[in-house]
C-alpha cells in the first residue's frame, strides 16, 4: 500500500451517480473545440509515475500538470475563461454590438470599445479568478471588486510589495500602485 506523502486522495463520492451531469455532452465537443482553437493551447502533458504507481500497485499513475496552462498553473483557466468570453459574445449579441462577434475577434480587439464598459467579478481570488481575468482580457480590461480593492489597500498597509499584490489579483503593478491609501 502507500507510505505516507505530502498529500491526500479523496475519491468523488458521485462519480456515476445517476442524474449528475456537469456538462452535457454537446456542450463539452462546444467547449472543447472553442478551447482548443485559442492562442497558445496545447494539450496537458501527463506525467508518468512509476514508482508511485509501484507503490500503489497499480499499473500506471500518472499526474496532470497543468503548471504552464496559460501562464496560470490552474486547469480553472479554461472554464472561467471560457465562461467570460460566452458571457461577452452573449452581451455583445444581445446589444446588438457585434451580433456576430467570436472569441478571435474580441482578442483581437475588435470590440474593445464595447466590451470594456462590462463589468465581470468572480466571488474569488484564486484559481478561479486568474482564469476569470485571462477570459476579461479577450475584450477588455479586468476590474477589481470594491471587496479586492479593500483587501488591496490593507495589504499595502502591511508592507506587502506591489508586485506581489498585483500578481495575486493578476493584474498590472501599476493597477495596484493607483489605487489610494
Amino acid at each position: 500500500m502507500l507510505g505516507p506523502h505530502p498529500f491526500s486522495l479523496f475519491p468523488n463520492p458521485r462519480l456515476g451517480t445517476p442524474g449528475i451531469v456537469v456538462l452535457p455532452a454537446a456542450g463539452f465537443r462546444r467547449a472543447a473545440s472553442e478551447i482548443t482553437s485559442w492562442p497558445g493551447y496545447a494539450p496537458t502533458p501527463l506525467l508518468d509515475l512509476p514508482d508511485l504507481a509501484r507503490q500503489a500497485r497499480l499499473g500506471a499513475l500518472r499526474l496532470k500538470d497543468e503548471a504552464a496552462r496559460f501562464g496560470l498553473g490552474s486547469f480553472k483557466a479554461l472554464g472561467g475563461a471560457y465562461a467570460v468570453a460566452n458571457l461577452l459574445l452573449a452581451e455583445l449579441a444581445r446589444t446588438g454590438a457585434a451580433p456576430k462577434a467570436s472569441t478571435a475577434d474580441l482578442a483581437a480587439g475588435q470590440h474593445r470599445a464595447a466590451t470594456e464598459r462590462i463589468t465581470v467579478t468572480c466571488a474569488t481570488d484564486g484559481n478561479h479568478a486568474r482564469a476569470v481575468a485571462r477570459g476579461v482580457k479577450l475584450g477588455r480590461k479586468p476590474k477589481l471588486t470594491p471587496h479586492q480593492r479593500k483587501e488591496i489597500l490593507h495589504r499595502k498597509e502591511n508592507g506587502e510589495a506591489v508586485r506581489e499584490i498585483a500578481h495575486s489579483y493578476n493584474v498590472h503593478n501599476s493597477t495596484i500602485s493607483r489605487l489610494a491609501t
